[in-house]
């Protein structure tokens, strides 16, 4: 069974984030982070549990329990070997992401089926233009 160690250190990774910038996401010391992430703390207040869950896409349940689903199913993102190898495969070809492309594609990723045509039918005619020019 996973600690709170192991579960925090799970969404900071599957955020691709550093313990430095996931403390700073989750509006908490980045010295309580480490020590929660170390083990040493190993009963964080309610108030961080919350913060962490709330900042790195995850439940307080999850976290302090391991109970329920990691990340709701509203806030999942592709982890980025699976967008790696599903552009891959789309494009036949293998390509690496940089972490603010990585951003990005989680970001469209929570968008609504709909603004993610908008946005798909905006890139096009911006595409068409610049071929046009």
């Amino acid at each position: 069974m996973l600690t709170i160690a192991d579960r925090v250190k799970k969404l900071i990774e599957i955020n691709g984030l550093s313990v430095n910038a996931a403390a700073v996401k989750c509006g908490i010391k980045p010295p309580r982070l480490y020590d929660i992430v170390k083990g040493k703390t190993k009963s964080p207040t309610a108030e961080t549990i919350r913060k962490i869950a709330q900042g790195l896409g995850s439940t307080e349940v999850w976290v302090f329990r391991g109970e329920g689903e990691m990340r709701p199913a509203d806030n999942r993102t592709l982890e980025g070997q699976q967008i790696n190898e599903a552009l891959a495969a789309y494009r036949g070809q293998t390509i690496e992401l940089t972490r603010e492309q990585f951003l990005l594609v989680t970001l469209f990723d929570k968008l609504s089926a709909t603004d993610q045509e908008d946005l798909i039918d905006i890139a096009a005619m911006k595409a068409a233009l610049k071929d046009a020019e």
